[in-house]
């Protein structure tokens, strides 16, 4: 259970700074 929250919590971390990087891109194109 607890390998599954820290999972959860890593693909979350990776989504949102992908998110920002592309954010970073489009406003920087």
């Amino acid at each position: 259970m607890r390998f599954l929250e820290v999972n959860a919590k890593k693909m979350k971390t990776l989504c949102g700074t992908i998110l920002a990087a592309m954010v970073v891109l489009f406003v920087d194109d």
